[in-house]
């Protein structure tokens, strides 16, 4: 993206209030590994860990109710830095069309957070996620998203790798 468009995103959502600043700032999560464990009521049915760049996690969860069109798509993207992660934050959202994606005030999720109802796209420290429905039937993403954030919190505050 050129100087000119990142300027005006980073107008646009407002960057100055919220870049560079975390709830966890050294810490650092490499190699974020699903383990099933991260969205209560769901089950990963597939998970793609891709190299990148940047490295990133790929995974698709299903209702652990019968509810087969109740479909989750969650991505984990991995940067160098807090300063990295929103940066790529800001690529992310360049990427919407939709001119209801909104900074989130308070955060529900992360250090800092955008989106609708079906799709949530946030900060926590180095990573950036992307939470957003993938399936027929509507699923509002702000529950299972928190569970994630909860996890991926826990690993930056503990330091620990990502599995």
């Amino acid at each position: 993206m050129n100087a000119e468009r990142r300027q005006q995103l980073e107008q646009r959502y407002d960057a100055a209030a919220w870049r560079g600043r975390s709830a966890h700032p050294g810490g650092l999560v490499r190699g974020f590994t699903v383990t099933g464990q991260e969205i209560t009521g769901w089950q990963p049915q597939r998970v793609d860990r891709k190299l990148g760049p940047p490295p990133h996690t790929v995974s698709l969860w299903r209702r652990l109710v019968d509810s087969p069109d109740e479909v989750l798509r969650v991505d984990v993207f991995e940067l160098p830095t807090v300063d990295a992660a929103h940066d790529y934050l800001i690529d992310l959202l360049d990427e919407f069309q939709a001119t209801e994606i909104r900074r989130r005030e308070p955060a529900p999720v992360g250090d800092v957070a955008f989106g609708t109802s079906m799709v949530l796209l946030f900060a926590r420290g180095n990573l950036v996620v992307l939470a957003r429905n993938a399936g027929r039937a509507v699923v509002e993403v702000a529950g299972p998203a928190r569970d994630l954030d909860v996890r991926l919190a826990n690993l930056l505050t503990l330091g620990q790798p990502g599995s």
